[in-house]
């Protein structure tokens, strides 16, 4: 079944998913108050704040909980995205700068308890209360994790996600914008915060104004270095990202939930979090997990049809209207041959694992 995105029809927020303990929720919505079928919202810039809702798909789960009558909200494609918060078992609904207003009176408590929740809420703000926020974080990680932790988190998270939502806001009609995406890195000397990109136009610092005034509220300057793309610049229609994707799923709750790594995400999706369904065109969107006081390490995906199978597999495909993916199990012969792949990159060591073993991934050489 295709997402609902192209026609006008109302949709109400009905209901959301604990994504963790306290903080932001999955909020889900319906065709009516009283329908059963739930849909999940689609980003029209996924991660973004200021997103708007692009379309409504589908979304299966055991989990949720619905929301007081009061708290419905209607909504349709291209209205401003409207969150669902929890901060001590109360459920807050609204856009960014609503559930700001309405947790107010917790923004000390979260500072001290959670101040990555109160991040998330200050991103769709304000620059210099984000700003703050951020620096409330570090500072909770330092305590917490070590300052190790909380420096990788502030420059492969934090600023890293400011470059991105940079780049999408300024160049999301840039021919092949997610190989931008995919290409860019982020890395700390002393003061200096150096961005490298790929030289397929002259980026400027007036492109970044997100990450620009964090870098300077840091008290460090932000440098851009362009890097050719092999022995010359190469325009950006000719840029080659890795194309195919397997990996070796693991059943999360329900046993119709997977989670995708974070640095999988960083590196072959580039950061999106919309995917297409090979064999039904079905839209699915990826949702951020993380436990709670944790920094978020994984990317949630619903696939309820991977629940009947002993040991689900799946390869993904960049085309050029985004990234298909097909889901098959293990022991089908499709399956093997997925499974044969990554056996193959484990002689290589072009097969990656994550700490406990459970996903496997394998991005494919590209003459495959």
């Amino acid at each position: 079944m295709t997402a609902l995105g192209d026609s006008d029809l109302t949709m109400v927020l009905i209901a959301y998913e604990r994504l963790t303990d306290h903080g932001l929720a999955l909020p889900l919505f319906a065709t009516s108050p009283t329908a059963n079928a739930l849909h999940a919202a689609i980003p029209s810039a996924p991660g973004d704040p200021a997103a708007h809702i692009s379309a409504f798909e589908l979304y299966s789960t055991t989990e949720a909980q619905v929301l007081d009558a009061s708290q419905f909200r209607s909504a349709v494609h291209g209205d401003i995205w409207i969150d669902v918060f929890i901060w001590r078992d109360k459920v807050h609904v609204g856009t960014r700068a609503e559930l700001w207003e309405s947790t107010g009176a917790y923004h000390g408590e979260m500072e001290y308890a959670s101040p990555l929740s109160l991040l998330a809420l200050a991103e769709g703000i304000d620059r210099s209360e984000a700003a703050r926020c951020a620096a409330v974080a570090y500072e909770w990680l330092t305590r917490n994790w070590g300052i190790s932790r909380a420096d990788r988190w502030r420059v492969n998270s934090y600023l890293t996600r400011l470059a991105r939502r940079d780049l999408v806001r300024r160049y999301s009609m840039v021919p092949k914008i997610v190989e931008v995406l995919g290409s860019m890195h982020l890395s700390q000397r002393q003061a200096i915060l150096e961005l490298r990109l790929p030289r397929i136009r002259d980026f400027r610092l007036d492109d970044l104004p997100e990450l620009a005034f964090a870098t300077k509220a840091l008290g460090w300057q932000l440098e851009i270095v362009l890097e050719d793309l092999g022995q010359s610049a190469t325009p950006i229609d000719d840029v080659a990202p890795a194309r195919s994707l397997v990996m070796r799923l693991r059943h999360g709750r329900g046993r119709t939930q997977t989670q995708i790594p974070l640095r999988v995400v960083d590196h072959f999706f580039a950061g999106s979090r919309t995917l297409r369904d090979a064999r039904t065109g079905r839209i699915r969107s990826m949702t951020l997990s993380r436990k709670a006081g944790e920094a978020p390490n994984t990317m949630k995906l619903q696939l309820p049809e991977i629940a009947e199978m002993a040991d689900p597999v799946a390869r993904f495909d960049r085309g050029d209207d985004g990234i298909m993916f097909v889901v098959h199990d293990a022991s089908s012969t499709d399956g093997r041959e997925i499974v044969k792949l990554l056996n193959e990159g484990m002689r290589d060591g072009s097969t990656r694992k994550t700490q406990r073993g459970a996903t496997w991934w394998r991005v494919l050489p590209q003459t495959r």
